[in-house]
This record gives structure tokens, C-alpha cells and sequence, in this order.
């Protein structure tokens, strides 16, 4: 009998091997969320003491462990370490799903906004080089998520750009994404930074005076290199082994 880890590489495999039928690929893409969501550490003999937490900025605050990589998929663990967090990214023309297996993590994600001009009070603050790289988006999620907690979905579309960070102690997460980066295929991964707006178009009267117009909050962020605070180290997997 396959192995819970294994069953679910399949599905992911047979979900985005192949063009399909809107349909079919709703059909499968609920499928993997299922599959995905009744997967625990121990189905991937995740320990989480065999992660060493930071203790200083020496360390690393987050920690990969690989479990499979082809032109298809890939399906790796992401261990956020105390006070660590993967900075505010996207990954382009991808979809990505998300299920904690310890811990807890607090969630941010955003969708671009597509035809807004950009405030006055925000042009004037970027240099000319600087606007190609600015991004129009409104807020999608924001919540602690669980092991309890169903999984976490992302489409190309759809709370693309995203921040992931402990809530407290050390947090694991299961995290499938498909396809996998390709800069020959513009699927390389951006990072962002929220830019500040003055006066009233900054304030939470705009968040009200959106949600009583049901209109989403425009905020604008900016690309920025990988921030240096960022960094991963290593974990071997020692769950079941795949074969897709």
C-alpha cells in the first residue's frame, strides 16, 4: 500500500502532467487539496527537534528540506524558525499549495490589481527606473494558520504574492508548487516591499470606506532584491520514498 506522501506526489503528477478540461483540472486541483490536507509530520517523519531554532542572526531563519523535483512539480518542507519568515514573493505563472504540518504560521497573500494609476504620493517618491517595478495589489488572506487548518492555495492569479512567518516557535509547512521556477520560461521568483501612502489614502478609513463600496484596498508594493536577512540552510528528508 502506497504511502500517504507517495499517494499525494501521484495526484500532484497526474494533476499538471497535462493540459485538461477546466472541469477535469478543478476536479483534480480539489483532489490534491484532499490529499494534501489529511498529511501530517509523520507521514513525512518530520522531527521537529532535529531543527536546530536561531539563536542569533548567524543562523538561518528558515530551513528546506528537498523531497522532489522534476519539470512537473516540486514538493519541498519549509521550517520558519523563531522570529523568521519568507519575505513577501511571488511565483509567477505557478500555482503552490500550502498545509502547515507543525506549528503555527501567520499568512499574508495578495492578488495583483490590473489598470490602476499610481498615487501621486507614491509616484513622487520613486525614481523613473523604480515604476516599472512597482505592482497595484489588494489583500487576499490574513490569518494564523494551524496543523488543524485545511491547506493554503495560490494560482497564477490568485494571492500570487505572499509572506509566510512563525507564530511563535518554531512552524513546518508542506509546500507543493507547479509548475516548478524556470527563468527560460518567465517563472522566476520576484520579492516585494509595501510601499507607504500619505495622508488620507493611507489611513484604515480607506480599508472602511472599501469595504462599505465592497472595492479591495489597493496597496502597492515594489520589487526589491532577495532581501540579505533571507537565507535558507538544509534538512535531509527522511520520510517514505517517491516514485511519480
Amino acid at each position: 500500500m502506497a504511502a500517504p506522501i507517495q499517494k499525494l506526489a501521484r495526484i500532484a503528477y497526474q494533476c499538471f502532467s497535462r493540459k485538461q478540461q477546466d472541469k477535469v483540472f478543478r476536479e483534480q486541483i480539489n483532489n490534491l487539496k484532499l490529499a494534501l490536507n489529511s498529511i501530517s509530520a509523520k507521514d513525512v517523519n518530520f522531527d521537529p527537534k532535529t531543527v536546530k531554532d536561531r539563536t542569533s542572526e548567524r543562523d538561518a531563519p528558515v530551513t528546506y528540506v528537498h523531497i522532489w523535483e522534476d519539470d512537473i512539480f516540486t514538493m519541498g518542507i519549509f521550517v520558519v524558525k523563531s522570529g523568521g519568515k519568507l519575505p513577501m514573493h511571488d511565483h509567477p505563472n505557478m500555482y503552490g499549495f500550502c498545509k502547515v504540518i507543525h506549528g503555527s504560521v501567520h499568512l499574508k497573500s495578495y492578488s495583483l490589481v490590473s489598470d490602476q494609476t499610481i498615487p501621486e504620493d507614491v509616484e513622487e517618491k520613486l525614481h523613473l527606473w523604480q515604476k516599472p517595478l512597482v505592482r497595484s495589489v489588494s489583500l487576499r488572506q490574513d490569518q494564523v494558520i494551524t496543523a488543524n487548518d485545511d491547506c493554503c492555495f495560490l494560482s497564477p492569479s490568485d494571492g500570487n504574492i505572499h509572506e509566510i512567518q512563525s507564530a511563535g516557535g518554531v512552524a513546518a509547512f508542506l509546500d507543493i508548487l507547479a509548475p516548478p521556477y524556470n527563468n527560460s520560461e518567465s517563472r522566476d521568483c520576484h520579492y516585494y516591499k509595501e510601499l507607504p501612502m500619505s495622508g488620507i489614502l493611507g489611513s484604515r478609513n480607506v480599508e472602511s470606506a472599501s469595504k462599505e463600496n465592497s472595492r479591495p484596498t489597493i496597496r502597492w508594493f515594489m520589487q526589491i532584491p532577495q532581501p540579505h536577512e533571507y537565507w535558507c540552510d538544509t534538512l535531509d528528508y527522511r520520510g517514505p520514498p517517491l516514485t511519480v
